[in-house]
């Protein structure tokens, strides 16, 4: 997956760190994509928007289960 990710140009991944994903969080670290983290999803959401608009990369959002997921 981290692959697919820089493929597609993505040099920042958004979200709310969570243990169900901490593998994924250091594995981007060792690929040179950076984890921005956020308060709350919401707001990692228009984050990576911007980001998105901005650079031309997919916008990536990163959440945790149950309320990060709805």
């Amino acid at each position: 997956m981290v692959r697919c990710l820089r493929a597609a140009g993505v040099k920042r991944v958004f979200g709310v760190p969570g243990e169900d994903h901490r593998e994924l969080l250091d594995e981007m670290e060792q690929q040179g994509i950076r984890y921005v983290p956020a308060r709350e999803e919401g707001a990692a959401c228009f984050m990576a928007a911007a980001d998105a608009r901005l650079s031309g990369a997919p916008g990536v959002v990163v959440v945790t289960t149950a309320p990060g997921l709805t």
